[in-house]
């Protein structure tokens, strides 16, 4: 199995030359508070302009609910994470930026999205499944597969309401 496969936490490796592996990655950052962003009017990108209305804090973990969460097969046209709304974050400083598509962007030349987050030490989780999860507040347990020296790890992704 692929390490990307299903749901999954992308570590820096995975688009920074010598990048900090899987296991770098803390459970302190992947489990607690967090927000899932109903986005599911955006049809190609999401954009700092889509962000702004969530006023978003620093130390955030956000789920981006999309249309992705309603298809049972993978979409080439996922809605995706543009450069200017991870720059956005990133300036913000959040902790956690997880999608329900599998790839937090797409046809993006040097994966800016990617590498924008990962410098700014935003974890990036994929393939969140969101199909019947409300926009709210939440407590959020991510706990990725305990594998070493690699540049992602299938894991686990629990949503606890109140």
């Amino acid at each position: 199995m692929n390490v990307h496969t299903g749901t999954h936490v992308d570590a820096p490796l995975h688009m920074l030359a010598g990048g900090a592996t899987i296991e770098t990655i803390s459970l302190e950052q992947l489990v607690g508070p967090a927000r899932v962003l109903d986005l599911t009017h955006v049809k190609d990108s999401i954009t700092k302009d889509d962000l702004v209305p969530f006023n978003i804090q620093k130390g955030e973990r956000l789920l981006f609910k999309t249309s992705s969460s309603f298809s049972e097969q993978f979409l080439m046209d996922f809605v995706f994470l543009r450069e200017d709304g991870a720059r956005y974050l990133a300036e913000i400083g959040i902790a956690v930026a997880a999608t329900d598509a599998l790839g937090i962007e797409r046809a993006q030349e040097e994966y800016p999205t990617h590498r924008t987050l990962m410098r700014a030490g935003v974890v990036i989780v994929e393939g969140v499944r969101l199909k019947d999860v409300a926009p709210g507040s939440y407590w959020l347990v991510v706990a990725p597969l305990k594998m070493t020296g690699i540049d992602a790890a299938p894991a686990r992704a629990l949503l606890i309401g109140d």
